[in-house]
Order: structure tokens, then C-alpha cells, then sequence
């Protein structure tokens, strides 16, 4: 299984899974990796 979620979040914020999607997760013999990154913006 790939999944793939691209998100840009502005100011203070983030990605969250709750823990009722975590534990449904949990039940797939799967590796999670979560690779983030910071974004920079030009305000121009």
C-alpha cells in the first residue's frame, strides 16, 4: 500500500489523526513514515 497526502499550512498549525483513525490504521500490517517538510512563501 502507497499513500501519499501532499499539505501546505500557513502560520501555526498542522496534521492530526485522531486516535479512532489510528487505531483502524493499526489493524494493517503496514509501515507508517511521515516525511515533512517545512514550506517557505514569498509574500510578494
Amino acid at each position: 500500500m502507497d499513500w501519499f497526502c501532499f499539505v501546505d499550512v500557513d502560520g501555526n498549525g498542522g496534521v492530526s489523526i485522531d486516535a479512532d483513525l489510528l487505531t483502524r490504521l493499526a489493524r494493517f500490517p503496514v509501515h507508517l513514515d511521515l516525511d515533512i517538510y517545512g514550506m517557505e512563501h514569498d509574500d510578494r
